[in-house]
């Protein structure tokens, strides 16, 4: 026994609608994203960001730490993946961070932008930049 069902219809098919869909972005890993981590000063940490598309050029995502201390630098992420973990990317919190006296300070890394190779811009966090931070607590 066979049966064919059929529909009335005056398209083919093909015709998407890509009006809504989001532009390559980049963004920090759920696991920090809007978070808190804690370092010792003197000691590295890693800061996971990802791409929400895999790109057929390396990605340079530009960050800012603010806070109890200031720095800028470049995280990688390869040609056709979509995270910076398997490069190894770490952050040096300089000695002498926590101001004598205290046991803590605080910092907060933002990412500021992102460009692939070709230098073409990528937006930051598909929720927005607002959210594309983290929380460092510096210990001694």
């Amino acid at each position: 026994m066979t049966f064919l069902a059929a529909c009335e219809r005056d398209d083919v098919g093909d015709t998407y609608d890509f009006s809504t869909s989001l532009p390559p972005n980049v963004e920090l890993n759920s696991t920090v994203r809007g978070k808190t981590i804690s370092v010792k000063e003197g000691k590295k940490f890693k800061v996971p960001v990802i791409l929400r598309t895999s790109m057929q050029q390396a990605v340079s995502v530009n960050y800012s730490i603010t806070g109890a201390f200031t720095q800028q630098g470049v995280l990688q992420i390869d040609r056709n993946t979509v995270t910076n973990t398997s490069k190894g990317d770490s952050i040096l919190v300089p000695v002498g961070t926590v101001p004598v006296g205290s046991t803590t300070a605080t910092a907060t890394l933002r990412i500021v932008s992102a460009k692939n190779a070709a230098n073409d811009t990528l937006a930051v966090g598909r929720f927005g930049k607002d959210l594309a931070f983290v929380k460092i607590k510096i210990y001694k």
